[in-house]
């Protein structure tokens, strides 16, 4: 039996723009270009004004964020010190919690396995948006 997508979706979801690429969690990945739009709980984006839905790939943000978990991310939100934030470094995308200090800015993981990534003056490096939302399959 086959259901159209709108069929599945309750009263309280929405759809919103999904990128078909995964954002690393990891040691980065390339950006794989091709849109499309995925259902997702209003409650999720209530404030968000251009939402954008990612998916996590790899370990590197574990226990907080998990491989295969949809992350939406505000571009309208400012990015501050210890947000965790989509990030673009040199041709990479990642999930990364950003970090601002004296000594400049840094990209760390919650995952003690993975070194904090020192951002230097020649990289190319963007924070592209804010964390505002998780959704995770249990099963």
């Amino acid at each position: 039996m086959k259901f159209k997508i709108n069929q599945l979706m309750s009263k309280e979801d929405t759809e919103i723009p999904s990128l078909s690429s995964s954002f690393s969690a990891g040691y980065g990945t390339p950006f794989n270009d091709g849109d499309s739009y995925e259902p997702i709980n209003k409650f999720l984006i209530e404030k968000v004004k251009e939402p954008l839905l990612l998916v996590v790939s790899g370990d590197s943000m574990k226990p907080t964020f998990l491989h295969g978990d949809r992350l939406v991310i505000d571009f309208n939100r400012k990015v501050v010190n210890g947000d965790y934030s989509a990030v673009y470094l040199n041709g990479e995308y990642f999930i990364k919690e950003f970090n601002e200090s004296k000594r400049g800015y840094r990209l760390l993981s919650i995952n003690p396995e993975y070194n904090p990534i020192e951002i230097q003056d020649n990289d190319d490096f963007k924070l592209l948006g804010k964390v505002v939302g998780l959704e995770r399959k249990f099963i």
